[in-house]
C-alpha cells in the first residue's frame, strides 16, 4: 500500500485521542459516581431520573478505538507479510479502517442528541455548576461537566481522521490497483 505514513500517522493519532476520551470518561465516571452516593437530602446529589447512557457510551469509542487502531497496525503487517492472496487483506484492512470510522459518528450522533434532550449527567453537571460553587462538589461537578463535554467533543477530531484514514486507504487501493492493471496491460 503506497504512502502509508499518513495513514499510519492518522491511526496514531486516533488511538491517542481514544486514550484521552478514556481518560476523561474514567475520570468523569468516578465524579458522577461520587454524585450519585452523595447525600440524597443535599442539594448536591444527582437526582435519579439523569441518564447516564449518553455518557457511559463514551467508553466504547475509548476502548473500541484503542482495539481498532491496533488491529489496523495488525492487519496492515499481516498484509505485507503474506505472499498468497491479499484480496483478503485489504479487505480486512478496508473493514476496519470503515469501523474506525462507523464508531465515533455513532457514538456522536447518539450523544449529541442525548444531551439535546436533556436530563443526561452532563447536562445536568454543567446546569448545576453554578449553584454551588464554593463547595467541593460544586467543583467536582465543574470537573464533571468539562470532562463530559470534552470527551464528547473529541469524537469530532477523531472522526475527521477516521475518515481522512479511510480516504487514505482507499486512495491507496485505487492507485496499488491502477498500477497493477497497467503492469499486466503492458505484459
Amino acid at each position: 500500500m503506497p504512502h502509508t505514513l499518513p495513514i499510519h500517522t492518522l491511526n496514531a493519532t486516533i488511538g491517542i485521542l481514544c486514550v484521552i476520551i478514556l481518560a476523561l470518561t474514567a475520570h468523569a465516571s468516578t465524579l458522577a459516581d461520587a454524585l450519585q452516593d452523595a447525600d440524597t437530602q443535599s442539594a448536591d446529589a444527582m437526582p435519579a431520573d439523569v441518564r447516564a447512557t449518553s455518557f457511559d457510551i463514551l467508553y466504547w469509542p475509548g476502548v473500541g478505538g484503542i482495539v481498532d487502531c491496533l488491529l489496523f497496525i495488525w492487519v496492515c503487517v499481516g498484509r505485507r507479510k503474506t505472499t498468497g492472496n491479499k484480496r483478503v487483506w485489504t479487505a480486512a484492512v478496508l473493514f476496519v479502517a470503515s469501523f474506525i470510522v462507523v464508531r465515533p459518528l455513532v457514538v456522536l450522533i447518539y450523544t449529541f442528541a442525548e444531551n439535546a434532550r436533556g436530563g443526561t449527567v452532563e447536562g445536568w453537571a454543567c446546569m448545576a455548576d453554578g449553584s454551588t460553587a464554593g463547595n467541593a462538589w460544586g467543583m467536582r461537578k465543574r470537573v464533571l461537566c468539562r470532562e463530559g463535554r470534552a470527551a464528547r467533543w473529541l469524537l469530532v477530531p477523531v472522526l475527521v481522521g477516521a475518515v481522512g484514514m479511510l480516504g487514505c486507504v482507499c486512495w491507496g487501493e485505487w492507485v496499488g490497483r491502477k498500477k497493477t492493471a497497467e503492469g499486466e496491460g503492458l505484459s
